[in-house]
């Protein structure tokens, strides 16, 4: 499963209905943030957003985009987190995320790693526990907001065919484990001596999902070539036409 909440799209101008940037990707059970602007604790809360996230993603570093991991990190270690979280952000990231982290905190009771990334780099593994991810990688790429601002695109390896419930029904396997084993393309014996295969169970591979989330952003190349091919593209902007000079 793969979805997306957006827990703010209203940038720096802030409605009774819409909250400040930041956008929550849960995708096979896991949590991603991306951006965490004011309040976007409350927000996780209201959408029902885990706080069991283990990764936050900044794109720049203007206050509406970052200022509500204060907030958050203080939050989680009132909730004696022990799990460390990872932070990636573009240049300034740990000068900028370091000094956020410490205001109004006696003690973060957990690590906070802070990653500087660059266009171009691909983030195959997490170093915050040091999990591999085995079945995406985050693409970083660049946009044009000010200075060093970034992209990220979520990019999913060759996905598994689905499981035909049917079929095992009608085969008299029962649900559960070995339903599981069978979706994962394990061989199973079941309890009458029959030896089956994922095979007949499961359907043709299937490409990969890609979703791109840009932040503040004029329209660039850098942008259109990232988006090529993505299932979703967000792209957040805060200007009207008639603005056109302001977001440039």
């Amino acid at each position: 499963m793969l979805s997306v909440t957006f827990l703010g799209t209203s940038a720096a101008r802030p409605t009774v209905e819409r909250n400040v940037s930041a956008v929550a990707l849960v995708r096979e059970g896991e949590t991603l943030l991306f951006e965490c602007g004011e309040g976007t604790q409350r927000q996780m809360m209201r959408y029902g957003v885990s706080f069991a996230l283990s990764e936050i993603f900044f794109t720049h570093f203007h206050a509406d985009h970052f200022l509500g991991v204060i907030g958050l990190i203080r939050t989680l270690g009132l909730q004696a987190r022990a799990e460390p979280i990872m932070l990636y952000g573009p240049h300034g990231a740990k000068k900028v995320l370091t000094q956020a982290i410490q205001l109004g905190v006696e003690r973060i009771p957990f690590q906070v790693e802070i990653r500087e990334v660059k266009p171009g780099e691909v983030l195959g593994q997490r170093a915050a526990g040091n999990v591999q991810r085995d079945s995406y990688e985050i693409h970083v790429f660049k946009t044009e907001h000010g200075g060093g601002s970034v992209g990220y695109a979520l990019r999913e390896h060759e996905r598994r065919g689905r499981f035909d419930v049917e079929k095992a029904r009608a085969a008299g396997i029962p649900e559960g484990p070995l339903w599981g084993k069978l979706s994962k393309g394990e061989p199973i014996e079941l309890a009458d001596g029959r030896k089956l295969t994922a095979e007949s169970f499961v359907g043709p591979k299937r490409p990969g999902r890609a979703i791109v989330f840009t932040g503040d952003t004029r329209p660039c190349a850098s942008v259109v070539d990232a988006a090529l091919g993505a299932d979703l593209l967000i792209h957040e902007a805060t200007f009207g036409e008639e603005e056109r000079d302001r977001g440039c």
